[in-house]
């Protein structure tokens, strides 16, 4: 997790860091979204109690090849991963709103005026997707957007 947050770093470095590394791949619009975001994400996910690791009282980052400051938070080592898809199912869990579906994976959200009406699945059969509305309302197709609002990667590219 590569977030601009130390007195040493700028969003605008983050940003340029990133355009450079991703060699031609990535989406300006995508990369500034996620670099100037990043912070306020990271401090959202400290808030609902995800523990990265430390460095006395500061979160401990490392530089990555290819950019030129230190900014790679980790979790337990190399347990970030967990420890996010932790916190946030912890949140999801608090809300009372979520309904889970073992066996699935969701490919698409289906957003209506900034929130969440459905969801369009890919279940573990090959070639069984499917399309759910939340409870009571309708699904709307042509309003389907993927599932990460944005991403580095160009289009067709996932992962």
């Amino acid at each position: 997790m590569a977030v601009a947050l130390s007195d040493e770093d700028e969003i605008s470095i983050h940003f340029d860091d990133t355009i450079k590394a991703g060699d031609g791949l990535c989406i300006r619009k995508a990369v500034g979204t996620l670099v100037e975001e990043g912070p306020m994400r990271i401090r959202e996910l400290i808030a609902w109690g995800a523990a990265f690791d430390q460095d006395g009282f500061k979160l401990a980052s490392r530089r990555r090849r290819l950019t030129s400051k230190r900014r790679v938070l980790h979790a337990q080592g190399d347990s970030t991963g967990h420890e996010i898809l932790r916190v946030l199912i912890d949140k999801v869990r608090t809300t009372g709103r979520a309904t889970k579906i073992d066996f699935a994976f969701t490919t698409d959200l289906i957003i209506e005026r900034g929130r969440c009406t459905g969801r369009g699945d890919h279940p573990a059969e090959a070639g069984q997707g499917a399309h759910h509305p939340r409870p009571g309302r309708p699904a709307r197709h042509g309003r389907r957007r993927k599932a990460l609002r944005a991403t580095t990667n160009p289009p067709g590219r996932h992962g």
